[in-house]
């Protein structure tokens, strides 16, 4: 077959999968965002205004997927065409597509596949060898930049190593001018999003802030209440004693308390919130901050101690169960009727999709649906990347764990689907690369 073909057979191959395109809660609540150009509450304001204009072509979800899926065709294809053949480089492209771990994630409108569409495409169009393609790559990354927090981690490898103004330019110049690009296609998408706001959220403060604080007191060396309490000072504190045995014991519910069953986190979060309150002033959001700059930098072992237990959680390292992975609903599943009324939206399944969502279902529980086995294979492949564009994949998928264990709040598989695909690419770009040699 001709690369066009298998391109399109990949493009549309996701597209049967997804049409019109899967949709959770946050997915329900941007679209609303975007028709009310009312952002906030967490969710990037930049992609809503890029889904209110795919929304003014194509009422709904499917002007997304058709973005995202076409970003991550056709970046996908540019980037493997620099280690193989057209053609070869398009059937990588149709089985990277189709690849599980993949299809469950493009499949659905979030702002982590967004990012990934994005960054795909972005990172190819930096190694053309004309400059306005190269600028291109840089507003695509900007744009994957203003889809998630961690993004700016992703970028900085690909952007330093790939990124070159002038070709002519020595290593001196041209690296400090990629520096500077970097640090602008970083801040530019924080003053836009910033800019756009209409209700400010306060994720760290209010999330993982008290998170922190919580999960570095259960493993820090016994304390008295009073210390604790001095430490804690100002925060809305739930807890009236024993704050530290408060820390260290998940209340009653559904989540057990033992670590490497898969529960482990929403056990701590449940713990979180038996020992504070949730905080409803600014006053109390200084607070929380003062505290976890006094008390986290003071207890560094016990905070990485809880940290590594969220990221073991994270990259399902361990686990005796992987919680299903795969979103196959088109509005929010814990509110169908109530969110297809408020965006005006539902849609069914075919019977070829739902047979394809009950393959999934079973595939996503088998362990290609592990991030730990991506990181593995990317830090023993880093040291093999001759090549530039692999070595900045590799970096920039470490990266995105790296970012992850300090900064992941749960322990959804979507977070880690950059280090899948960037891994994908590496794997069979290394791969293609030895053959040529041979």
């Amino acid at each position: 077959m001709k690369p066009r073909t298998l391109l399109v057979i990949a493009w549309l191959g996701v597209i049967l999968y997804a049409y019109p395109g899967y949709m959770s809660a946050d997915s329900v609540l941007q679209l609303v965002q975007a028709r009310t150009g009312v952002f906030g509450l967490g969710h990037p304001p930049l992609m809503g205004v890029v889904w209110a204009l795919c929304d003014a072509i194509v009422t709904g979800p499917f002007g997304m997927l058709v973005l995202q899926v076409s970003c991550f065709v056709a970046g996908a294809y540019l980037l493997l065409r620099h280690s193989m053949s057209e053609r070869a480089a398009a059937a990588v492209t149709l089985a990277l597509c189709w690849f599980p771990p993949v299809l469950a994630d493009l499949a659905v409108i979030w702002k982590d596949t967004q990012m990934t569409a994005y960054l795909v495409l972005g990172i190819a169009l930096l190694t053309s060898p004309r400059r306005g393609v190269r600028l291109g790559g840089l507003a695509l990354l900007s744009l994957a930049t203003a889809m998630r927090y961690n993004a700016l981690a992703i970028t900085f490898a690909p952007v330093v190593l790939l990124f070159v103004w002038n070709p002519v330019h020595r290593w001196f110049v041209r690296y400090p001018l990629a520096v500077v690009a970097w640090i602008v296609i970083t801040v530019t998408p924080a003053v836009v999003n910033d800019a756009l706001v209409s209700e400010r959220a306060y994720l760290w403060h209010d999330s993982i802030a008290l998170f922190d604080l919580t999960g570095t007191l259960r493993y820090a060396p016994d304390l008295p209440d009073t210390a604790v309490r001095d430490a804690l000072a100002g925060t809305p504190l739930h807890a009236t004693s024993d704050l530290q045995a408060a820390a260290r014991t998940t209340p009653p519910g559904p989540y057990a308390a033992s670590y490497g069953t898969g529960t482990y986190v929403p056990a701590l979060w449940a713990t979180t919130f038996q020992l504070f309150d949730p905080p409803t002033t600014m006053q109390q959001r200084d607070a929380i901050a003062a505290a976890w700059r006094r008390f986290v930098p003071a207890h560094l072992s016990a905070y990485l101690t809880y940290r590594w237990h969220v990221f073991r959680e994270v990259i399902h390292l361990g686990d005796h169960h992987i919680p299903s992975a795969v979103y196959a609903s088109f509005t929010d599943s814990l509110d169908r009727a109530g969110s297809a009324a408020r965006i005006g939206h539902n849609a069914v399944s075919s019977h070829l999709q739902r047979w394809l969502h009950r393959a999934m279902a079973w595939i996503a529980s088998s362990w290609l649906f592990r991030p730990w086995l991506y990181l593995a294979l990317s830090l023993i492949l880093l040291p093999l990347g001759r090549d530039r564009i692999v070595f900045a994949l590799a970096l920039s998928g470490i990266a995105n764990e790296a970012a992850l264990f300090v900064l992941a709040p749960t322990v959804d598989y979507r977070y880690s689907i950059w280090l899948v695909v960037a891994t994908l690419i590496v794997t069979a770009s290394l791969v293609a690369g030895r053959s040529a040699r041979r």
